[in-house]
C-alpha cells in the first residue's frame, strides 16, 4: 500500500533495514534453536516445538510436554542454554534438498510443508534445524538468555517466555531494583533481606496465634452475656445476637453457646464487611424436635434482601441490607415456634 508518493515499474529504491531490530530479533530467534534442543535433552525426545514467537524484546517457545516442570529443573534449562550460548558456537546456513537436510539430522517440525529445497541453520555442532528465519552468526552475541515464566497454555503443550541480551539485562536491573525497594522496605540490607523477611512472617504468625486466642477469650465473655438473653420456645432455649465477627468467629462463637444452652437453637448476624452473615446453629435434641437452621436462615435472609441454606444442625446465609438485620432476628421466635413439634 502506498501511503504517500507514488511507484513505478523500474523505480530504483533503496531498502533500509533497522539493524538494531534485526539483531536483537536474530539472537533470540538463535536461542528458540538452542532452547529446543536443550528441552530435548533435559525433558526427552517426546519434546517438539508447538509454535514460537521472535521480536528485538523477548521469545516465546511453545513446545510438547505432558506435566508440569519443577523451578530447578527449570533453572538447570536456563544454564544450559546459557552454557551453549557462551560456548560461542559459529551460526551458518545451507541450502539442501529436503532428504539431504532430514539424512543430516536437521529437526524439522511435522506440521510445517516444505519445498524441494530447504534452509537447514545449524549451530556449531550442537543444532540443526530447517528454518528460514534470520539468525546471529555467533552465540556469544546473544548475551544472557534468563527465563521469565514457564506454564501450561493447553492439554500436553507448555509456553517458555524468556528474554536475551539488553532484554535479559533490563530484566535483571528491573529485579534488582524491586529487591532494593523490598530490602528498603525490611529495613535491611539486600543481602539480608530474605533472613528479614523470614522473622518478620514468624512474627506475624506469632501475633496471628495470640489474636486467635483472645477473639477465644473474648468469645467466651460474649457468649455469658449472650446466654442470658435466650429465650426458651417449646422447650428449646433460643437466642439471637448481632456480632461483629468474621465467618469462623461467628461458628466459634455459636459452638460455645450450644455448648453453655443445652438443647438450644443458636441464630448469629455479622455486619462485618460490605454484607451480612447469618449463621445458625441447632444441637441434636434440638433437630430431633424439629429444629432446621437451613430453613431457619433462608427465611431471615430473605428479610435482609439475601439467601441460603444448610443442614438442619448448622447453615449459613448472606444478605446485603444491613438495616433489616433486626428485623430478621425477630423473625426467629415466630419461625421456631411453627417449626418445632
Amino acid at each position: 500500500n502506498v501511503i504517500k508518493g507514488s511507484i513505478s515499474v523500474g523505480d530504483k529504491l533503496i531498502a533500509k533495514v533497522n539493524a538494531d531490530q534485526r539483531k536483537n530479533t536474530a539472537k533470540n530467534h538463535t536461542t528458540t534453536h538452542i532452547l529446543h534442543k536443550v528441552l530435548k535433552e533435559m525433558l526427552g525426545q517426546h519434546v517438539n516445538q508447538a509454535g514460537s514467537y521472535v521480536s528485538q524484546d523477548r521469545l516465546r517457545f511453545d513446545y510438547t510436554h505432558f506435566e508440569a516442570v519443577p523451578h530447578e529443573t527449570l533453572k538447570e534449562i536456563e544454564k544450559k542454554v546459557n552454557e551453549a550460548i557462551l560456548a560461542d558456537y559459529h551460526v551458518k546456513t545451507d541450502i539442501l534438498d529436503i532428504e539431504q537436510a532430514r539424512n543430516s539430522g536437521a529437526i524439522a517440525l511435522f506440521d510445517e510443508k516444505y519445498d524441494e529445497m530447504v534452509r537447514v541453520v545449524s549451530v556449531g555442532d550442537f543444532s540443526k534445524e530447517l528454518c528460514g528465519g534470520t539468525h546471529i552468526d555467533e552465540t556469544a552475541k546473544i548475551g544472557l538468555f534468563k527465563i521469565v515464566s514457564e506454564g501450561s497454555i493447553a492439554s500436553g503443550v507448555r509456553r517458555i517466555e524468556a528474554v536475551t541480551g539488553k532484554g535479559a539485562v533490563n530484566y535483571i536491573e528491573n529485579l534488582e531494583k524491586i529487591l532494593k525497594e523490598t530490602a528498603g522496605i525490611l529495613k535491611a540490607q539486600i543481602k539480608d533481606a530474605p533472613l528479614k523477611a523470614q522473622s518478620i512472617t514468624e512474627e506475624v504468625k506469632q501475633k496471628d496465634k495470640e489474636i486467635e486466642i483472645l477473639k477465644g477469650k473474648m468469645a467466651s465473655n460474649i457468649s455469658d452475656d449472650i446466654a442470658k438473653t435466650s429465650k426458651n420456645i417449646k422447650g428449646i432455649n433460643v437466642v439471637t445476637a448481632v456480632c461483629d465477627l468474621d465467618v469462623n468467629g461467628l461458628r466459634d462463637l455459636g459452638d460455645k453457646l450450644k455448648c453453655k444452652l443445652g438443647k438450644s437453637i443458636v441464630v448469629l448476624a455479622s455486619t462485618k464487611g460490605d454484607k451480612v452473615t447469618f449463621i445458625s446453629m441447632a444441637s441434636k435434641d434440638a433437630v430431633k424436635d424439629g429444629a432446621h437452621s437451613g430453613i431457619i436462615v433462608k427465611e431471615i435472609a430473605k428479610i435482609a434482601g439475601g439467601s441460603g441454606g444448610g443442614r438442619p444442625d448448622m447453615a449459613q446465609a448472606g444478605a446485603k441490607n444491613k438495616d433489616k438485620v433486626d428485623e430478621a432476628l425477630q423473625a426467629v421466635t415466630a419461625i421456631v415456634e411453627n417449626m418445632i413439634k
